[in-house]
């Protein structure tokens, strides 16, 4: 079964992603076996072995912003080429935000693994995850992650088949540890990648959208959802919608659905089970709300 859950630290959470997608056969390590598992701190690459061009580098990493914060991050970047262990020729940079520290000027948080947990699911398309870290002296957070090969595209539109988006619970704590500081054009890191199309800093809707959350009628007990869409233009007036998922969809918190709850969609002979988490960090009371593909 392509799910994983548990506990677990940054480094061990690359290197299952990595080790996952190259066990279904779709993916290669990129590296040559120069990036191995096991290195601290991880660092792993991939490529696709079909869409051409297309590589995937997971690595931990502690990113400055501007001066007056640093983050802890699972960094991703989406890449057209790979050379001498680094991305190379086009790159979109996105990432899992772990903790944020902004006490004081150029703050830095020492190079750590962070503990958290994950419920993932790893197949030839991609990986969907939901994570939260644990809690510290610093600004924690919960973040859903997908990056997502999607070929029933409903138009050409002479980009790759893949869509990339990232969303955290929102931190109410002001000042550069918010979410919206991470996922920036100061920091290179976007809710949403195109490749190799846009990036968007500045919110995840812009290419991404998911209506509503789901709800569980309280007459049938049935579980009502809309899958989300991805689109292909950044400016809101401009969206155009192009592929929607299957791994994954919203919840709305308090309408039926609880935390660990399982979601069964039957469709054209197939059947698909979610797992529904409601997560919240240590240091918000909002929610990332998302069932995610569980079998």
């Amino acid at each position: 079964m392509p799910f994983f859950s548990g506990a677990t630290d940054m480094d061990a959470l690359i290197d299952l992603i990595a080790d996952q997608l190259i066990a279904t056969g779709a993916w290669a390590d990129a590296s040559g076996g120069g990036l191995p598992p096991g290195a601290n701190p991880a660092k792993r690459a991939v490529i696709h072995l079909v869409d051409a061009n297309f590589y995937v580098t997971l690595d931990r990493n502690v990113q400055a912003n501007g001066g007056a914060g640093s983050f802890n991050e699972i960094r991703i970047r989406i890449s057209s080429g790979f050379a001498a262990g680094n991305p190379s020729g086009t790159i979109q940079t996105t990432g899992i935000v772990t903790e944020a520290q902004t006490t004081g000027s150029n703050s830095n948080i020492p190079a750590n693994k962070k503990l958290g947990s994950h419920w993932t699911w790893v197949d030839a398309d991609g990986f969907t995850t939901q994570t939260v870290w644990a809690i510290s002296s610093l600004q924690d957070y919960a973040v859903f992650f997908t990056l997502e090969r999607n070929t029933a595209k409903e138009y050409a539109d002479g980009y790759t088949n893949f869509f990339c988006v990232a969303v955290p619970n929102n931190n109410p704590t002001s000042g550069n540890s918010s979410p919206t500081r991470y996922y920036s054009s100061g920091t290179g890191r976007a809710f949403v990648c195109r490749p190799f199309n846009y990036q968007e800093y500045g919110a995840p809707e812009n290419g991404f959208e998911y209506f509503q959350g789901a709800s569980r009628s309280p007459g049938n007990s049935k579980v009502y959802f809309v899958f989300p869409f991805f689109s292909n233009n950044q400016l809101p007036l401009q969206r155009s919608l192009i592929a929607q998922t299957l791994r994954f969809f919203r919840v709305e918190p308090g309408q039926g659905l609880a935390d660990g709850d399982f979601v069964t969609y039957a469709v054209g002979g197939n059947t698909y089970t979610y797992i529904v988490k409601t997560l919240q960090s240590p240091d918000s009371a909002l929610y990332t709300p998302w069932a995610v593909r569980q079998a």
